[in-house]
């Protein structure tokens, strides 16, 4: 009777955890795994291949700070700007 007491309580506090370390990982996802910002990389790839002197990749801060407009009416340079809102390094590499 109470092996069979003890058990029960053993799989109760396994099936807590196990369901409790599920939820646990769900919520805690890191947000580069759910990061897409596919809009801005595929016009990157339908740019002509040669027309693009300069890329910018970075957080927003580049998305904010850089104007390709501006510099092809300044000073003739062609770019793109590649920066997407909280970018992680990672995206950057790729």
């Amino acid at each position: 009777m109470l092996k069979i007491k003890i058990a029960k309580r053993i799989a109760l506090f396994t099936m807590v955890g196990i369901l409790l370390f599920g939820g646990c990982s769900f919520i805690l996802i890191p947000i580069w795994l759910d990061w897409n910002n596919y809009s801005t990389f595929q016009g990157f790839y339908k740019e002509s291949e040669n027309t693009i002197e300069t890329v910018f990749l970075g957080p927003s801060s580049i998305v904010s700070a850089i104007i390709p407009a501006e510099l092809y009416e300044d000073y003739g340079i062609c770019s793109y700007n590649l920066g997407s809102e909280m970018q992680p390094m990672l995206a950057s590499y790729y």
